[in-house]
C-alpha cells in the first residue's frame, strides 16, 4: 500500500529559484561606446586594382612553342 503522500519517491526538489547569470552579473566595466563602430574597409580591396583590364589566358597568348 502507498502512503498519501505524493512525493513519497519523487527525489529532491529541483531548486526553482532564479539564480544569477555570473556573466552577466552587475555593470560592464567598459561602458562606454565602441572605438571601432564604423565599417571597417577591406584591406585586401581598398584601392583600385591593378590590373583591371580583360586577363589574358597564359596558355594561349601568342604564338605554341610546339610549332
Amino acid at each position: 500500500m502507498q502512503g498519501r503522500n505524493p512525493k513519497v519517491n519523487a527525489g529532491p526538489e529541483p531548486d526553482v529559484r532564479p539564480k544569477p547569470n555570473a556573466v552577466n552579473v552587475g555593470q560592464k566595466p567598459d561602458t562606454g561606446p565602441e572605438p571601432d563602430v564604423g565599417p571597417k574597409p577591406n584591406a585586401v580591396n581598398a584601392g583600385p586594382e591593378p590590373d583591371a583590364g580583360p586577363e589574358l589566358n597564359a596558355v594561349n597568348v601568342g604564338r605554341s612553342p610546339m610549332q
